[in-house]
């Protein structure tokens, strides 16, 4: 059996417990990908989430748990997205510090799994500031 955060709410746990513990203000938002393609999100909901995103420059983690027809993208896998094309479908994001491209539509189309998109939105932004202050030790 696979380990690791594969699901969105371990993801939102351990950010929740993260937030409470370093005192921030910030929710995290989450968007659930069903494994059932009839039970998924519309692409122009799963885009305006991204966007959303995106205009609050917020990257996006993206769980990717079956890649589909989606070759570019790995298997049981995060990345962060920083860039759609809500048209196309094509994201830009980073895996292991490198830059690449994929399509999120052709995923979410084709992917035999589940997976979910999450970010996090400062509801106070000289929290945010704040960040850049501080210093964590863990």
């Amino acid at each position: 059996a696979r380990g690791g955060v594969n699901t969105l709410r371990y993801f939102s746990e351990g950010l929740r417990c993260y937030r409470d513990q370093v005192q921030l203000r910030f929710q995290i938002r989450t968007l659930t990908l069903a494994q059932l393609t009839a039970d998924r999100p519309a692409w122009e909901t799963v885009a305006d989430f991204v966007q959303t995103a995106l205009r609050h420059d917020a990257p996006v983690a993206f769980l990717c748990l079956d890649r589909g027809q989606e070759k570019r993208l790995d298997d049981w896998h995060w990345v962060v997205i920083t860039a759609l094309d809500p048209q196309s479908g094509d994201i830009e994001f980073l895996d292991e510090s490198v830059v690449k491209q994929a399509s999120l539509r052709l995923w979410l189309s084709t992917t035999a799994s589940r997976g979910g998109l999450a970010w996090l939105d400062f509801a106070d932004e000289s929290m945010l500031n704040n960040l850049n202050k501080q210093d964590y030790n863990y």
